[in-house]
């Protein structure tokens, strides 16, 4: 659904993204993304194979995890980590929209909001492993893997074809999780490539060449998306806001 929306600047694509070292430079990509939104007009990929990709961070303007059904403890972990561990490998310097999408479970957001208790709980035992670490190797793999999950590294956008709905929100200054759900029925599907067109909106402006001219026509093609596919959402009941800083 997503190659069917996005404007033609970017291109629905799979693959891997090219690590970067300590001094921006491209590395061996690790990680693989399922689904990654990339600019393919203004920068090249490493290697392609059809829709198939290595691509330098630079290009990447969104990655989504998408599973078939998520389970509370380390199938869902491991997803918040896949994600994580991506945007380590990108660099603090080329940040770019992260979601976790699930064809399955669960059916309600206040469950994603236990499952993310969990990963703050599992960020917190990855810090004691830090400081048990017993040499530098061990303790720079175990700093990695705690980075992983912190606050700037989680998901902005958690969504199930069930109904539940989690986004990263500021919240006072201080990073948390706003829990929704659709109103009057809409699907889930929708609200979800909603949600992604307004969030990547602002990353794909910021990167086009200095040009009034192809930045407006960028923001109307956005704006022209994001109005076919308004699905409206409703703060789930008795399901209180996370922090998770």
């Amino acid at each position: 659904m997503l190659r069917e929306v996005v404007p033609r600047r970017l291109e629905v694509l799979t693959g891997a993204i090219a690590r970067v070292d300590d001094q921006g430079q491209p590395q061996l990509a690790t990680a693989q993304a399922d689904i990654m939104l990339v600019d393919t007009i203004d920068y090249p990929m490493l290697l392609r194979v059809g829709t198939t990709v290595v691509a330098i961070p630079q290009a990447v303007r969104a990655v989504v995890e998408v599973k078939s059904g998520l389970a509370r403890g380390a199938k869902f972990i491991d997803a918040v980590d896949q994600l994580g561990r991506l945007q380590l490998d990108a660099g603090a310097d080329n940040p770019f929209v992260t979601a976790l999408f699930s064809f399955g479970a669960p059916t309600k957001s206040a469950t994603f909001r236990g499952w993310l208790e969990d990963v703050i709980e599992a960020r917190a035992k990855r810090g004691n492993a830090v400081t048990a670490a017993s040499d530098a190797e061990a303790k720079r793999t175990a700093r990695e893997a705690q980075a992983a999950l912190a606050p700037p590294f989680l998901p902005d956008l958690l969504f199930s074809d069930e109904g539940a709905i989690a986004m990263k929100i500021d919240d006072a200054g201080k990073p948390a999780y706003r829990f929704y759900e659709c109103e009057a029925g809409a699907p889930t599907a929708v609200a979800f490539l909603d949600q992604m067109m307004m969030l990547t909106a602002p990353r794909v402006i910021e990167t086009v060449p200095a040009d009034p001219a192809v930045a407006g026509r960028v923001t109307k093609a956005f704006r022209l998306v994001s109005s076919f596919l308004r699905a409206p959402l409703a703060e789930a009941k008795k399901c209180a806001i996370l922090q998770v800083a």
